[in-house]
């Protein structure tokens, strides 16, 4: 006989599975192991076919990742997780599935040749990147910035590439265009599909 917080536990997922509650009674009369066999089965379904890792401070790279997360979605049918490394208050966790890495440029103030080549505010992200070894499963960078700072445009980004040893993907200003998107969803699409052949 289950708990009456199991069985509560068990019509909420046959809920958002979309699994008929009419099959809740013969699976209560499956022991545990079965059911654990099942949830880790069924955690296949949930997963996310991309995760975009990043970092927003003005509302740019935000505004780039729900358009870029709505377009591979509506477009190409792909799960996308995205995770604003701003809102985890710097705590870290590890991360098993491939991500792509979004930076905005943040630095202090120089030409970015002979002065200005220090990251300032966005360094959670490299946080992120570098605890609990997540950086093996981070396929590339995308850098965003202002055109207008010259050598300083995505300066932050290119500098986690040749830091970590992963590809610089490509770039858009400041909250980017509906073009970028297109752009840059076709190299993501492209780097997704390279990883899962190795």
């Amino acid at each position: 006989m289950s708990s009456p917080l199991f069985e509560k536990a068990w019509r909420f997922f046959l809920l958002v599975s979309g699994m008929e509650d009419g099959l809740f009674d013969l699976f209560i009369m499956m022991d545990y192991a079965k059911l654990v066999c099942i949830y880790i089965l069924s955690k296949e379904a949930f997963m996310s076919d991309l995760t975009i890792v990043f970092i927003s401070l003005s509302g740019n790279t935000l505004s780039f990742v729900k358009r870029m997360t709505f377009y591979l979605e509506e477009k190409h049918q792909l799960k996308i997780k995205a995770i604003n490394v701003k809102d985890l208050k710097r705590q870290t966790f590890p991360i098993k599935e491939s991500f792509i890495a979004i930076l905005p440029t943040y630095l202090e103030g120089g030409n970015g040749i002979d002065s200005g080549e220090v990251e300032i505010l966005t360094n959670p992200l490299g946080d992120f990147i570098a605890a609990h070894d997540n950086v093996k499963h981070c396929l590339g960078i995308i850098g965003s910035g202002n055109k207008n700072f010259n050598h300083q445009y995505c300066l932050t980004a290119k500098q986690y590439a040749k830091r970590f040893g992963f590809p610089m993907l490509g770039d858009f200003e400041l909250r980017g265009t509906n073009a970028d998107v297109e752009r840059l969803a076709q190299v993501i699409l492209e780097t997704v599909a390279i990883s899962k052949k190795f």
